[in-house]
């Protein structure tokens, strides 16, 4: 019997948040209410988890839960 493997869905692009504008808070929630983590800094990237509801990016980090506003004079997506 001849096996085909399996059709594999299309990778997702990967999905990085660029760090645009001086240095910015990185946070354990989506919000300024969010204890501080440590600061992101101009020309840093970080590979993006998902987009909270409230805009909020969730991004890849030593720390579990970490966040960085979407505002966009301080971050913007790209795509790698």
């Amino acid at each position: 019997e001849i096996r085909h493997p399996e059709p594999q869905p299309p990778t997702p692009t990967e999905q990085f948040v660029l760090v645009k504008g001086g240095s910015v808070w990185v946070r354990d929630a989506d919000s300024t209410k969010g204890k501080k983590l440590f600061v992101a800094h101009k020309g840093q990237k970080y590979e993006l988890i998902d987009i909270a509801p409230s805009g909020w990016y969730h991004i890849m980090t030593t720390y579990p839960d970490a966040y960085i506003t979407n505002k966009t004079r301080y971050t913007v997506l790209e795509n790698e």
